[in-house]
């Protein structure tokens, strides 16, 4: 169970661990890690950068500063963790709005504008928690858009079972960390019943994206998979948004 756990955190994020084996020795003993591993894993990288932002708020005292300071806290400790190909996600889009190499200069400036406003959407749904104090909202975010990318992209049977594996692991990160939260916090009671809102909405993510992008639409797994991400991140961050502010 370690070894898979390993592998699969080794898929979503630049930690490697050398256990002292050799590629044949791992290629017969390790099993493929499933689905539900690789929610647990991102959920795990989205609470160590989590914490790193609530370090900062906790020791800045200035609201706007410490939100400012945490959301680069977050961010940057997410860009040393996690694959390469997360950051993609906002180009891959950008190529699939409109495909080919020929733009007329309108068409540039608002592809550039576009491109532009998609780097700043996550950021800025960031900020916006962490402004609020509610920088736990980012894991369940993570957890459930992990979910939505395996349920996309996994080949297995793990994403077509009655009762698939990733999205029980997703609900049950989700109902801890919102149930923490609401505990932590009484003035964010609301959090739990956002949280199962929020795991209902992510169930039904995958079959709105699919209309428009089905995974046979990309070059490789990697893209899918970063576009997946970010559009599951961006859903879920402005449901959160807008639950907290209601």
């Amino acid at each position: 169970m370690k070894k898979v756990f390993l592998s699969a955190l080794a898929t979503v994020s630049r930690i490697r661990f050398d256990q002292g084996e050799t590629a044949d020795a791992r290629a017969h003993d390790v099993e493929a890690p499933g689905a539900a591993w690789f929610v647990l894993a991102r959920a795990l990288l989205a609470v160590a950068a989590t914490a790193a932002a609530a370090i900062v708020l906790w020791m800045v005292t200035d609201q706007l500063i410490a939100a400012l300071l945490a959301t680069a806290a977050f961010i940057a400790v997410r860009c040393a963790l996690a694959a390469d190909y997360e950051r993609e996600g906002a180009v891959a889009i950008m190529q699939k709005l409109r495909p080919g190499n020929t733009l007329s200069e309108t068409e540039l400036y608002y592809r550039n504008a576009i491109f532009n406003l998609l780097l700043l959407l996550r950021p800025l749904a960031i900020f916006c928690l962490c402004l609020r104090y509610s920088c736990l909202w980012l894991v369940p975010c993570a957890a459930l858009a992990t979910a939505v990318m395996t349920e996309l992209t996994e080949e297995d049977g793990d994403s077509r079972t009655a009762l698939p594996r990733h999205w029980l692991m997703a609900a049950a990160i989700v109902l801890v960390t919102t149930g923490l939260g609401s505990r932590l916090s009484p003035e964010r009671d609301g959090m739990f019943i956002l949280g199962i809102l929020a795991t209902v909405f992510a169930w039904l993510l995958p079959a709105m994206i699919t209309k428009f992008w089905p995974p046979r639409e990309f070059a490789n797994l990697d893209q899918a998979r970063a576009v997946y991400l970010y559009l599951g991140e961006i859903a879920i961050l402005c449901v959160g948004l807008l639950g907290l502010a209601l």
